[in-house]
């Protein structure tokens, strides 16, 4: 699908005013798949059309090779483009960019913030975290997380770990984002209640991470992503979704000030409920955050990740033992800038179409670690 956007980028390379139209090809991850076959509706078409970035976009890479190829009787322009080789990616979006970057912003451009990988090195209560390779259900055959993990505030594992089979991978429970995924229990901050309730964070639990980052050039409007996802304590296919997953971001300061932002899932948004899919991103703008008076983005040394699981009242989930009934697994925080550019923009964007074995319902695209591949992008050309 052609962008809006993209037609006006498209229009100025052709009269010789922008000097490319598809550079570089973007694969993301936010996006619901779809299953094979699937027609769009008309609202689907127009909603792909004003796009102007990916639901959560992971990489980008350049175009290598341009063609034609006649299909079907109809004619498509074909960009292809090779995937990075080491990592894991679970593809659910593409796009063509006609650049890199935006050359109006540089210095402070879209990119990825954290992708909670081991490398990052993510503590909690001081220590840094332990992966759990070993199998979560460990092996059992009702693929419930095994009560010996429960007592885990925070659990640290692989979206390749052998829990996340047969229902799970249906519900889209692991992170699409590496292979890494940081999971906290639903009961691990008290952030009960509705948003802006006014709860305070005050000896509450979270993750942490040394970090310098500075915001202070980027737009109020620029957006902040958050991809997460659901993962049920009980294995069974016909246990209940949950609601809200509620998640703050805290950036603290050398002298004790911060900002603070607050994801929590609308179920009324598209894409924002557990209905059809485990996973979801939830995006705030930097203008929704809050912050203490003297608070300074060049003074940032450390972020903070409380995450909960309410139900639809604001009560946290956990059961009479006060053992949790899901994790909330933080799978990516991404940057997104919102200023425009005449020459720089998404220029085509389509959602993965990709069915099961049994064709019984819409996966990602799974791009396995340390294995070569290509993706390819088409666009249907014609005269009208």
């Amino acid at each position: 699908m052609i962008t809006e956007v993209g037609k006006d980028i498209l229009g100025r390379y052709l009269v010789g005013t922008a000097p490319a139209y598809a550079s570089y090809i973007a694969v993301g991850c936010g996006a619901q798949p779809v299953q094979e076959g699937t027609v769009f509706s008309q609202p689907d078409l127009d909603a792909m059309e004003e796009k102007r970035s990916m639901d959560f976009e992971m990489f980008r890479v350049p175009i290598t090779s341009r063609g034609f190829v006649e299909e079907n009787g109809k004619t498509e322009v074909v960009f292809s483009a090779e995937v990075p080789t080491t990592d894991r990616y679970e593809i659910t979006e593409i796009a063509v960019f006609s650049a890199a970057s935006n050359p109006a912003v540089v210095g402070y451009d879209s990119r990825t913030l954290y992708a909670f990988t081991r490398e990052e090195s993510w503590k909690y209560n001081e220590s840094l975290l332990v992966t759990i390779d070993e199998p979560l259900d460990k092996g059992d055959a009702s693929n419930d997380i095994d009560v010996t993990y429960l007592a885990n505030p925070v659990i640290q594992t692989n979206a390749t770990n052998k829990l996340f089979k047969n229902s799970r991978i249906e519900r889209s429970e692991q992170s699409r984002y590496l292979n890494n995924m940081i999971m906290v229990a639903s009961n691990f901050s008290d952030l009960s209640g509705p948003a802006g309730s006014g709860w305070s964070l005050a000896n509450q639990q979270s993750i942490s991470l040394a970090t310098a980052i500075d915001l202070s050039k980027n737009s109020p409007n620029d957006e902040i992503k958050l991809a997460l996802s659901a993962v049920h304590v009980d294995g069974d296919s016909s246990s209940a979704d949950p609601h809200f997953a509620r998640v703050v971001v805290e950036f603290t300061t050398t002298d004790n000030q911060s900002f603070r932002l607050d994801f929590q899932n609308n179920p009324a948004f598209s894409g924002e409920n557990f209905d059809d899919s485990n996973y979801m991103v939830v995006t705030r703008t930097i203008g929704s955050g809050t912050a203490t008076s003297n608070f300074l983005w060049s003074n940032v040394n450390n972020v903070n990740i409380y995450g909960a699981m309410t139900d639809v009242n604001g009560n946290i989930y956990e059961d009479g033992s006060q053992l949790p009934l899901y994790y909330l697994a933080l799978d990516a925080i991404r940057i997104e800038n919102v200023t425009s550019s005449p020459l720089y923009g998404m220029t085509g964007y389509t959602v993965v179409q990709n069915s099961d074995p049994s064709n019984t319902y819409a996966k990602p695209i799974v791009k396995l670690p340390n294995t070569a591949a290509m993706v390819e992008f088409r666009l249907g050309i014609g005269v009208v």
